[in-house]
């Protein structure tokens, strides 16, 4: 009986991390489409001031910033949802390893 109970226990535990790291993939996927709308809003917004303004202007460049900046939040989201990625698969793998355990 005990060691079902520490069996029980340890399943209850992966689970609950399953979920965590679920819920961060799908937190860190709403980051990037909302950061990958806000790129496109600013590269538009640059066309039209470098168009109405010109190149040289003082607004181009802040507008060039922010779409360095947003680069910069995109690829430090896509290095964690690759690493939460890879701990999900790790996950998954483990939860296959439990099934195999009860047989």
């Amino acid at each position: 009986m005990n060691e079902l109970s520490k069996s029980k226990e340890e399943l209850t535990a992966h689970f609950i991390e399953e979920v965590k790291v679920k819920k961060r993939i799908h937190e860190l996927e709403q980051k990037m489409e909302s950061a990958t709308m806000s790129l496109m809003s600013k590269r538009n917004e640059l066309q039209t001031v470098s168009k109405d303004k010109g190149k040289e202007s003082v607004q181009v460049k802040v507008i060039q910033d922010e779409i360095d900046e947003t680069n910069g939040q995109m690829r430090e989201l896509k290095t964690q949802l690759d690493n939460n990625t890879t701990k999900m698969i790790s996950l998954v793998k483990k939860r296959d390893g439990f099934n195999s355990e009860w047989r």
